[in-house]
């Protein structure tokens, strides 16, 4: 048997350790260096972002109500519109017009604020058509003190639909960008002939008023 070092088996072997051996030393080089990459920063204040406000309640005095035949404008300073102490005491006739004054006490606090009334019920619907009715309203602005209008917000806009709901109606044509005193106006006209709708009652007590913001586009 030939035991001779040399043999092809044993050059094999040294060729494999040399290869391992190689192989090791190129991985032992790599990884005992560190490569560095430069970078450079500063410190910067972004400053306090400050959240708005909205808020709405109802203001003092309550609910008004009115009586006005059509041509009249609003309750606002008219000698000829008559006030209704009890409203569940006045029986409406065709073309009278109710007129229900809303003040609302309103908090709008926002840079790019906008918002709208919406009109809803708490529950049920109540459909103006079948009872003879169209509603429509106006929003006002008033001074401080509540008693006299700063600006006309929105007049005499059509309400857009003949009933009010739960999911409620938008008064879009009402843009409020400010804080303050307002009044929504409300009005109930009755239209109807020969002996259409006598003895009828629109029943508004499950009305709901919010206030909702708008996107700014």
């Amino acid at each position: 048997m030939n035991n001779s070092p040399n043999t092809e088996a044993s050059r094999r072997g040294r060729r494999v350790k040399a290869i391992i051996a190689g192989v090791a030393g190129v991985a032992l080089l790599l990884g005992g260096t560190t490569f560095a990459n430069w970078s450079a920063g500063f410190n910067q204040s972004l400053g306090t972002i400050t959240n708005g406000d909205l808020d709405v309640a109802v203001g003092a005095g309550g609910v008004k109500y009115y009586s006005w035949k059509a041509g009249n404008d609003n309750a606002f300073g008219k000698s000829n519109i008559t006030l209704i102490p009890d409203i569940s005491q006045f029986k409406a006739v065709p073309s009278d017009t109710i007129e229900m004054q809303i003040p609302v006490d309103v908090t709008l606090v926002g840079t790019n604020m906008q918002a709208q009334f919406k009109l809803a019920t708490t529950s049920g619907t109540i459909d103006l058509a079948s009872k003879g009715y169209s509603l429509a309203y106006s929003v006002y602005k008033l001074n401080d003190e509540g008693n006299t209008v700063s600006s006309t917000v929105a007049e005499s806009q059509s309400f857009g639909a003949d009933t009010i709901g739960t999911a409620g109606t938008l008064l879009s044509k009402a843009n409020l960008t400010t804080s303050g005193k307002y009044v929504l106006s409300l009005r109930a006209s009755l239209s109807a002939q020969n002996r259409e709708k006598v003895n009828v009652a629109l029943d508004l007590s499950a009305i709901k008023v919010s206030l909702e913001q708008q996107t700014v586009s």
